[in-house]
């Protein structure tokens, strides 16, 4: 896919002078998650987990690609996705990565051929299809999945949940607060979209509770007028 995973190893292997590479898409648009899409109103699915008002919780200076980054005169020390998605498009023409990607294309299959040497694993037989065209057979040398680990969401069973009669969704496919206008809320976890989430949806709802197993710390994105980052010892950048 051409998220930040894809387009970084795209850019890897042409400057190894592997320039045979292909980065199959299947959407009409490049940037992963950090295209911002409303789930499809039918199924509720989507490819994108990020919200409407997402902002970075890593700083611009600790957030940007080594060999390119962020310039801080047009990005402020934390921005939301479409200006992160700005930045994916900045380093997909500087690298001119462009050539090398085929949207609305998406792999059915791919099959490791049989090992010829112990050094030698195999050759790939990949079966992609992009929209409008039937199923096209190519081998490749080598494949890398870079599907990201946030494309379909997981929601864990547990006791009682097939007898709630509420509303029960993964934070996946939210994007606005206002649907939640008066209600009681119940969020389940302590990570980043849980924290956002909590922090967001409690200003329109009756009441927000965070359910976490263990505690935690929340730390601010800044610290004594600094980006968080700024205080950590292996940082040397900001």
């Amino acid at each position: 896919m051409a998220g930040v995973s894809g387009l970084a190893s795209l850019k890897t292997c042409l400057e190894n002078g592997i320039t045979e590479a292909t980065v199959f898409e299947g959407r009409d648009v490049i940037g992963g998650q950090w295209n911002y899409e409303d789930p499809d109103p039918e199924t509720g699915e989507t490819a994108s987990s990020i919200y409407d008002n997402v902002t970075l919780n890593s700083c611009r200076d600790t957030s940007s690609f080594s060999d390119f980054p962020i310039d801080p005169a047009r990005y402020p020390d934390y921005f939301g996705h479409c200006q992160f998605l700005q930045y994916i498009h900045e380093y997909v023409e500087h690298f001119g990565l462009a050539a090398y990607i085929r949207l609305q294309t998406k792999v059915i299959s791919c099959r490791q051929q049989q090992r010829k040497t112990g050094d030698n694993p195999g050759k790939w037989t990949v079966v992609y299809q992009q929209q409008g065209h039937g199923p096209v057979e190519v081998v490749f040398d080598a494949v890398l999945a870079c599907t990201g680990t946030l494309s379909k969401p997981m929601i864990p069973d547990f006791a009682g949940r097939d007898k709630f009669q509420g509303e029960l969704f993964h934070s996946h496919t939210y994007r606005k607060p206002a649907r939640f206008e008066g209600k009681r809320v119940a969020i389940i976890g302590f990570g980043n979209s849980a924290a956002d989430l909590s922090s967001e949806i409690s200003s329109v709802a009756s009441e927000v509770h965070l359910v976490t197993r263990r505690g935690g710390w929340v730390i601010p994105r800044y610290v004594l007028g600094k980006p968080a980052e700024a205080w950590d010892s292996k940082s040397t950048r900001l």
